[in-house]
């Protein structure tokens, strides 16, 4: 009896395991998905669940979704940073309420920011190329990918991507109400 419970329940076993569809396995583009967000990388390209209309489809996500293989862990970008890169006090705006943005800036090669400043302080992390951004008064820095940094404060400057790959920067502007985050230079 107990011989013929093992069979029937690896029997069974078996079987799902071969019916059961995996979430994944017909995953391609416009393909229905079932998880609004979920993403999967197959064969090297990324997919991401989005709506289309009523139904959910496989779409190709706009960016890379990281590897399962990855080890967990923190990645110290920046710690404690107390000046900009041109050796500023740190100081936030005390006009108007507190408030954070970001956003992704992208420049194709040979593209420039033109000439900016910002009054509150600015984090920026190069997520890929190479950026060269010149300083009022003649300082030049470069950063490159993996690079975190604290923008210089009220002090105009201007990033130019002078390699052959896009430079794609995360900008958080760390801000207040009636603060604009970029002013342009006139």
């Amino acid at each position: 009896m107990m011989r013929r419970a093992f069979s029937l329940s690896v029997a069974i076993s078996m079987a799902l395991i071969v019916t059961t569809p995996s979430a994944y396995s017909a995953a391609k583009i416009g393909a229905t998905c079932s998880k609004l967000g979920a993403s999967i990388v197959i064969s090297g390209q990324h997919l991401e669940c989005k709506k289309s209309g009523t139904k959910k489809i496989w779409t190709k996500s706009a960016r890379p979704i990281p590897s399962p293989t990855a080890v967990s862990g923190v990645e110290v970008l920046m710690t404690k940073l107390q000046e900009t890169v041109l050796n500023q006090p740190l100081a936030y705006p005390v006009s108007g309420a507190a408030q954070i943005s970001s956003a992704i800036v992208t420049l194709l090669t040979g593209e420039e920011t033109g000439w900016h400043r910002h009054d509150a302080p600015l984090y920026g992390y190069i997520l890929s190329g190479v950026l060269q951004v010149s300083y009022d008064g003649g300082v030049v820095k470069t950063y490159k990918t993996g690079d975190a940094l604290l923008e210089a404060i009220g002090t105009y400057h201007n990033g130019q991507n002078l390699g052959s790959q896009p430079v794609r920067i995360l900008v958080v502007n760390i801000g207040a109400s009636g603060v604009e985050n970029t002013v342009k230079k006139l």
